[in-house]
């Protein structure tokens, strides 16, 4: 009877385990109470428009007709910004022109331009229009090169990611990092932002269609996802080894239970 009711709990323990690693998979499905063809009025929310700061580092092209005054620009007009010199923080450095602490760029011939707290249309505008005093039929266009984000957490590939489009939603950034693994919890992820008044931290739900009207839906630049593992995580781990040394108990057993 005692041999019994130790088998009894043995195979209650390995279920238990079992079901343990099965139990996570509705932490793992993206905005699950959306429904079918559900339109869900409102969101996403627009995001706000990016503001330059100081150190901001931007990707400035001028072209014109004249190819004496484009060699001026060489580092911005033989390549986009996204283009190989500008995938590294060295090449964005010497590449890029860095506002200032007064808030200003400085271009060849076009001189100092301030762009500190304009977005990037209105820094654009701002160049165009200090351009135009000095340089005939020019085009510019102008991108920020910094706009990185760090994917930290239970994801395929933790790391530091950059953004060359205006706007980027926290499951694109996910998706950059290769998705989460196996062990992510969508419940609980934070996303850490620095503002000019402190940093701000979020938390969102993105198993629930509500996070479409977060604030921390769209990312920002330099903002800080981290996912959470789930609670299991250190069960389904050992998992292994629990059911290894289950085995090697129910083996005793068996052993012990002939001998008598």
């Amino acid at each position: 009877m005692k041999n019994r009711n130790l088998h009894v709990m043995t195979m209650l323990l390995l279920v238990t385990i079992i079901f343990s690693s099965c139990n996570t998979k509705k932490n793992m499905a993206y905005l699950r109470d959306l429904g079918n063809q559900m339109t869900e009025q409102g969101a996403p929310a627009p995001p706000e428009e990016v503001r330059l700061r100081p150190n901001d580092n931007l990707f400035v092209s001028v072209k014109t007709i004249n190819p004496e005054i484009n060699a001026l620009f060489t580092s911005a007009t033989t390549e986009s910004s996204s283009g190989p010199r500008y995938e590294s923080q060295a090449g964005q450095h010497v590449y890029g022109y860095q506002i200032d602490v007064d808030g200003n760029i400085t271009l060849p011939i076009i001189g100092k331009v301030r762009v500190a707290g304009l977005t990037l249309s209105q820094a654009q505008a701002a160049v165009q229009k200090q351009a135009d005093e000095y340089l005939n039929e020019a085009s510019i266009q102008v991108k920020l090169l910094n706009y990185k984000i760090s994917v930290m957490g239970e994801v395929k590939s933790p790391g530091v990611y950059y953004n060359y489009n205006n706007a980027m939603t926290i499951l694109e950034a996910i998706g950059m990092a290769g998705g989460i693994t196996e062990y992510a919890s969508l419940v609980n992820v934070s996303v850490i932002r620095k503002t000019d008044a402190g940093t701000k931290a979020f938390r969102i739900d993105l198993t629930k269609k509500s996070a479409l009207r977060s604030e921390a839906f769209y990312i920002y630049p330099n903002d800080a996802i981290y996912i959470d593992p789930q609670s299991l995580k250190n069960t389904r781990l050992n998992s292994g080894m629990y059911a290894l040394f289950l085995s090697s108990v129910s083996t005793l057993i068996v052993i012990l239970k002939y001998l008598e």
